[in-house]
């Protein structure tokens, strides 16, 4: 099983699934190419993974079991939450 570890992610617990922006993770050097029925998404690492488009959604979408975070500051006034960094098992 492989792991990669995103840092500076968004924590949603009221979410049904966990959103990844293409954009903060193109900040910490992910590399993507989407087609319309497929997203790869490759590290500097050499980590890659292909995600599939979910027709009742239209998101892509791949299978991942998120490990305990290494730390998170959670709010409870209605701020948005987040979570510094997060493992996901692959």
């Amino acid at each position: 099983m492989k792991k990669l570890i995103l840092q500076d992610v968004l924590y949603a617990p009221q979410l049904h699934f966990s959103l990844l922006s293409v954009s903060v993770a193109v900040k910490h050097d992910f590399r993507f190419s989407f087609d319309r029925k497929k997203c790869a998404m490759q590290t500097n690492e050499r980590f890659s993974i292909t995600a599939l488009m979910a027709t009742n959604t239209g998101l892509y979408q791949f299978q991942a079991k998120p490990a305990v975070s290494a730390s998170a500051l959670i709010v409870t006034s209605g701020a948005k939450s987040s979570v510094d960094s997060t493992v996901l098992r692959m």
